[in-house]
């Protein structure tokens, strides 16, 4: 419609048609304004499932280790420090990890690329 034929129309009907354009534009801002924290509520759980992930593997290959050398105290407190590290700077290990930069992998009594 153009503004010629919308100026054309009775009063009363302008006013309902600016009144349903606000009462759209309305839906629309709570619509974009609920996607958005559902956007940020994603990502946070996301964070948090990557941590729980993270904590889950590190603990399972740090306790095969921790018993490895309970008796090498020193070796315990860096592999703590070494997890507390990984943990505390999860998202730059996963940047790493998702742009396909090559980690070396702990095999056995060599440090190798990791191949996988």
């Amino acid at each position: 419609m153009s503004d010629q034929e919308f100026d054309a129309l009775p009063v009363s009907e302008q006013e309902s048609i600016r009144a349903k354009q606000n009462q759209f534009a309305d839906e629309i801002k709570a619509a974009l304004q609920a996607t958005h924290k559902l956007e940020r509520d994603a990502t946070k759980d996301l964070a948090n499932l990557e941590k729980e992930v993270a904590e889950y593997t590190i603990n399972n290959k740090m306790t095969e280790m921790e018993e490895r050398y309970c008796t090498v105290t020193s070796v315990i407190e860096f592999l703590r420090a070494v997890k507390n590290d990984i943990l505390e700077n999860l998202p730059e290990f996963l940047l790493s990890h998702k742009a396909g930069v090559e980690q070396p992998v702990y095999k056995g009594n060599d440090f190798l690329k990791d191949t996988t």
